[in-house]
Formats: structure tokens, C-alpha cells, sequence
């Protein structure tokens, strides 16, 4: 009985499951995040601390999310 309370509590608190594919990025509210190699988020920018806002953003440079100022 011990060593199967013992397991599901290894199990429970194990490490925790991949949530995104590597490299991806998102925008959680102002802050762009990339997706770790552990395949969790990590925050990589506060856009609104810089002044700016977080969005996606596809053209011949760059295809992801980014902080932008203004009309960019």
C-alpha cells in the first residue's frame, strides 16, 4: 500500500507535462512568450513596460509574436 501511495505522489509531483511545441510564441496579455525546450511557456518580453503592445506579426522578417509601437 506504501509503495503505491509512494508512486502516485512521484507521479502527482513529477515534472510537469509539455503544454506547447518548441520555439512557438504567444502573447499572454501584454508579455510575449516563447515556448522552452522543457516545452513551457517563458515569458521573453513585457511589450507594455516598453510602451508597446503585444502582437502576431508575419512578413518577409519575422512570423510570430512581437512587441510593436504605434503603427507597425
Amino acid at each position: 500500500m506504501m509503495r503505491a501511495l509512494f508512486g502516485l505522489v512521484v507521479l502527482l509531483a513529477g515534472c510537469p507535462s509539455p503544454v506547447c511545441p518548441t520555439l512557438a510564441t504567444r502573447c499572454d496579455g501584454p508579455r510575449v512568450e516563447t515556448c522552452a525546450s522543457d516545452g513551457q511557456w517563458q515569458t521573453v518580453a513585457d511589450c507594455e513596460a516598453a510602451g508597446g503592445v503585444c502582437q502576431y506579426v508575419h512578413d518577409s522578417e519575422i512570423d510570430g509574436h512581437v512587441c510593436t509601437w504605434g503603427g507597425e
